[in-house]
């Protein structure tokens, strides 16, 4: 993912400016999206992020240095999860489920604003390639990826608890997913990988820019009415 910058007509130093603005984007969409699950959570009843330290935006209490790493490089990774303890909610299975779709909620709000911010200085300056252009179209873009792959309904993202939170504890889906989560997505990966070698795509990576194409594209017209 992060090397499709390489094909901007750049200087070397906006290069390496581009590239310390979309770590920096990537870190503080990753810490809002974990930072979401806990206050929602504290608000449920639940006191273990704010013991966890969790209840801050400080990206060094949050992220997963494999998983950034892997978000950087196939659009695909993760931060450390927020512990939470669901017997405290208040009530408990709308609790969890409102704690699951804080995370996508949070990511969402940062893909609307990366669009506004987007559309307003592509208007403003009038150059695609202008480094404030690309910052604003990243910080969108990444929030469009992440919302995308967290509400896929596979244990342990935002899309399978929320789903979960409806079902019973011993149904088969979630028992299923619970137990076969890890094989899933070494296969995923495995299969991406190889279809990516012998004919130059990846599945993963098509997937998720077209889902979050269909967020970006809508919300980039919405503002373009603006102005």
């Amino acid at each position: 993912m992060i090397f499709s910058i390489f094909n901007y007509n750049l200087p070397v130093w906006q290069m390496v400016l581009l590239l310390l603005a979309i770590t920096v984007v990537f870190m503080l969409s990753l810490s809002f999206h974990e930072f979401a699950h806990g206050i929602v959570a504290y608000k449920q009843g639940d006191p273990t992020p704010k013991s966890a330290g969790r209840l801050t935006l400080n990206p060094l209490a949050h992220i997963d240095a494999y998983g950034f790493v892997m978000f950087l490089l196939i659009g695909v990774g993760w931060a450390k999860p927020v512990p939470v303890n669901p017997s405290n909610f208040k009530k408990f299975r709308s609790g969890i489920a409102k704690v699951s779709i804080a995370g996508v909620t949070a990511n969402l709000i940062l893909c609307v604003l990366g669009s506004f911010l987007y559309v307003l200085t592509l208007n403003l300056i009038g150059d695609g390639g202008d480094i404030l252009v690309l910052i604003s179209f990243w910080l969108m873009w990444s929030n469009a990826y992440l919302l995308v792959f967290n509400l896929l309904p596979i244990y342990p993202l935002d899309g399978f608890n929320f789903i979960s939170s409806f079902m019973r504890s011993d149904n088969k889906f979630v028992q299923g997913n619970i137990r076969y989560a890890g094989k899933i997505f070494i296969g995923i990966i495995l299969v991406d990988l190889l279809v990516d070698l012998f004919f130059n795509i990846s599945i993963i990576g098509y997937f998720l820019s077209t889902v979050a194409g269909w967020i970006c594209e809508p919300l980039c017209k919405l503002w373009q009415l603006m102005f």
